[in-house]
């Protein structure tokens, strides 16, 4: 069993590591862990099917100093349909601006609404990123644990403010100001990062959910690159390690994040999730970024026969083990409604290979 850093040292294919945060939550949250691991930790869960666990941990919570908010850490209210939301609201000198969750029926938190609903609420949102502040907390996760850092701010402000629709069009309405507030969130986030890499923590987690099909090369070189750079120089220098996770396509930006030096891409995958094999992946991002995936979380549900999920499951355990510098996982993470017994399918398989 490995734990903490040792787990990315420098690829270790002889092995499954499965991403278990995301199941592990939602199906705690909801009381469904099936019956054998019930009341167990994630670690627990983890030594039950002999795998590496990784976990992490969020030491630091976000304020905004001159702005009213509410909603953060909140009892989840009731639309007008009995629906289940969360709710997160800013009163600015500028007006208003609220986001919205639903609870989904994969038991995920599907957000509805978005704070920048127009050209006019950019105002607003720059007046968010500059009151809001990082308030670092203890870690105890100990030398080889996780810190989850917030997400890339102009993944979030793409992710959480404008919205993957019409926020594309408001974001080119007002270029300038997206770009100011990208800039203003970059700095917190730095500061932050710099007060946590003097800390115990040996892995630094970008939870940023990368895809290539809405951020095109060019866009991850100017808006994105830059601030992994400075993020991988900073934990470089107190020998931390930077993991940095991606959902979808990523052929046109691992370079970018070889460039930038992560050590860790987490969500490498091919069709039907992805657009790289890692074999692909590897020849893309060249030899020096350990990638961490291989198998489409597709393939661990219910939708896929037993058949397709061996066969899928095989080529990509057989891929890692011929590919250098890659770990055998669950592209993304494991999805919350994940068959348990083809997540203890690919423990054994990780250890018979």
């Amino acid at each position: 069993m490995t734990h903490g850093s040792d787990i990315f040292s420098s690829g270790t294919s002889s092995l499954f590591l499965p991403d278990l945060t995301l199941w592990f939550q939602r199906n705690t949250g909801r009381d469904s862990l099936p019956e054998d691991w019930r009341g167990l930790s994630l670690e627990e869960i983890c030594r039950d099917l002999d795998v590496p666990c990784f976990s992490f941990q969020k030491p630091w919570r976000t304020e905004y100093r001159g702005v009213k908010y509410t909603g953060e850490g909140g009892t989840p209210e009731k639309d007008a349909s009995g629906a289940r939301i969360r709710f997160r609201r800013w009163e600015t000198s500028r007006g208003t601006l609220a986001a919205s969750w639903t609870l989904g029926p994969d038991g995920d938190w599907w957000q509805t609404e978005y704070p920048v609903k127009s050209v006019e609420d950019i105002s607003a949102a720059l007046e968010i990123a500059r009151a809001r502040i990082y308030v670092p907390e203890p870690f105890t996760g100990g030398p080889g644990g996780a810190l989850e850092l917030p997400m890339r701010p102009y993944s979030e402000v793409l992710h959480s403010f404008l919205g993957w629709n019409e926020g594309f069009m408001i974001a080119l309405e007002a270029p300038e100001t997206i770009t100011e507030i990208t800039a203003v969130l970059e700095d917190k986030y730095l500061e932050l990062v710099r007060i946590s890499a003097a800390g115990p923590a040996g892995i630094f987690y970008a939870p940023d959910n990368l895809d290539g099909r809405f951020i095109p090369p060019d866009t991850f070189t100017e808006h994105l690159l830059p601030g992994y750079a400075k993020t991988a120089e900073i934990l470089h220098r107190s020998g931390k390690r930077f993991v940095v996770h991606a959902g979808g396509s990523l052929a046109g930006i691992l370079p970018g994040l070889a460039e930038a030096g992560v050590d860790v891409i987490e969500g490498v995958a091919g069709p039907p999730q992805g657009d790289t094999s890692l074999a692909e992946a590897r020849h893309i991002a060249g030899p020096g970024t350990v990638l961490w995936g291989g198998l489409a979380q597709d393939y661990l549900l219910s939708a896929r026969t037993d058949e397709e999920f061996r066969a899928a499951a095989a080529e990509a355990s057989s891929e890692a083990q011929k590919v250098p510098g890659t770990i055998f996982g669950v592209a993304d993470r494991v999805p919350a409604d994940a068959l348990p017994e083809r997540i203890r399918y690919l423990a054994g398989l990780g250890k018979h290979r």
